[in-house]
């Protein structure tokens, strides 16, 4: 067996260790819940075996009670791996083995491709800023390695593989998919007619199934909480009244759609405000106020963007005997410490880094590869986070970097001796 080929095979032998050291043997490192889980948990009747844990600590154990089935019309592909969990009896650790596998699967395609110069993508890529999410029920986990399996299979010239992951990374999340159109230019690149097409009906799929409920919390996140930090009174007047925000509503400013008391607990209000304020408004006020857009950006590399790892979200199980919100440590989490810290003593050094990169990209002429898709998808990813939504900006960041970790894995990879496959 060559070189390569032992790569191809020990690599992935490595990462699948490493993941099961972090997600499988106790403590178990994973990530608390905000929320979102029930989702996909209510949608199997699954519940935490001790109710308000899983905010503070990360719960392992889960159990079914039918009297607490919740359907929230919304489907991810992250019901497939929680399908898992319900079937295998409710450890949320099936979870980690669901999410991990796939990442397994990328990481030796990967292997296979570029022999041992795939183990830089183990401190960049499982570092426990992701590999935590695996051990959640986080829409964001299943369209992390979904995408890492897509670009993988690409990378290998696997394009069917490639586009079974696409399709499922479209589906995991709407804000993903919309970056994703990116992939589907890659596909037409090398002249892939039907799976294009197949890519572009799934992307399309998952955003026009935006429940208006989301949509509308989404915009009152934006006018009320985000708008209204960043505007005087005036100012924050003349732009709510733009959008179609009511004179008697102007009162809501400075709360989120999650607050107790405001009209957005109501579904026909928060349905009736979304279709009244629908997103090409504000697209429109972006287009004609860009100052906003400067504001909502530089804020968010500013105060934003240096919480890789979410601060408030734990890593640990109860049991582990560890405080409420603490973060696991140890080699697997330098690399996410050293980035945040370098993000909040000097933010201005990702736009300069991404600037850097487009003009290499031009300059070069390397606009169809893999290092423009990674760069193209990175910048919509942040555009996205920081334009469409307000709340839990620094969570929603999360492909953002690990689209620029994989941005310096290509550049680590191709720096080294040695054949490598564009």
């Amino acid at each position: 067996m060559d070189l390569g080929k032992r790569a191809a095979v020990a690599i992935p032998a490595l990462v699948a260790l490493l993941l099961a050291w972090q997600l499988l043997v106790p403590p178990v490192v994973g990530l608390a819940n905000n929320g979102d889980f029930a989702k996909v948990a209510s949608f199997y009747s699954l519940v935490p075996e001790r109710a308000g844990d899983e905010f503070i600590h990360v719960v392992t154990k889960w159990r079914v009670d039918p009297a607490r089935f919740w359907d929230s019309e919304f489907r991810t592909t992250e019901h497939l791996h929680g399908a898992v969990t319900r079937l295998l009896g409710g450890d949320i650790r099936w979870q980690g083995v669901t999410h991990g596998a796939v990442m397994i699967a990328a990481i030796a395609l990967l292997a296979a491709s570029i022999g041992w110069r795939a183990l830089l993508a183990i401190p960049l890529l499982f570092d426990l800023a992701y590999s935590a999410y695996f051990n959640s029920m986080y829409m964001d986990a299943a369209a992390m390695v979904w995408l890492a399996l897509s670009i993988g299979a690409m990378i290998a010239g696997r394009w069917w593989l490639a586009c079974a992951a696409a399709v499922l990374f479209f589906g995991a999340k709407s804000a993903h998919a919309i970056p994703g159109i990116v992939l589907i230019g890659a596909v037409l690149v090398h002249k892939r007619w039907a799976i294009a097409a197949i890519e572009l009906a799934a992307m399309v799929w998952t955003v026009t199934r935006i429940s208006p409920e989301c949509g509308g919390q989404a915009m009152y996140n934006l006018i009320f909480t985000k708008a209204a930090a960043h505007a005087t009174d005036g100012d924050f007047q003349r732009i709510a009244l733009r959008l179609g925000v009511r004179e008697d509503e102007l009162r809501w400013k400075g709360t989120t759609a999650f607050d107790a008391n405001v009209p957005a607990h109501s579904r026909p209000w928060i349905v009736e405000f979304a279709h009244r304020i629908p997103t090409t408004k504000m697209i429109d006020l972006y287009w004609h106020d860009p100052h906003l857009v400067w504001r909502f950006a530089a804020n968010d590399l500013r105060e934003e963007a240096h919480r890789i790892r979410p601060i408030h979200l734990g890593n640990y199980d109860r049991s582990s005997g560890r405080e409420p919100g603490e973060k696991a440590g140890g080699p697997l989490s330098w690399w996410s410490a050293f980035r945040s810290w370098l993000i909040r003593i000097a933010p201005w050094h990702l736009p300069v880094l991404y600037a850097g990169i487009g003009a290499w990209l031009v300059a070069r002429r390397r606009l169809l590869t893999l290092p423009a898709l990674l760069w193209a998808m990175a910048l919509m990813e942040f555009g996205i986070s920081t334009l469409a939504d307000a709340c839990e900006t620094s969570r929603h960041l999360i492909l953002f970097h690990w689209l620029t970790d994989a941005l310096i894995l290509y550049f680590g990879v191709t720096s080294l001796p040695g054949e490598s496959r564009e």
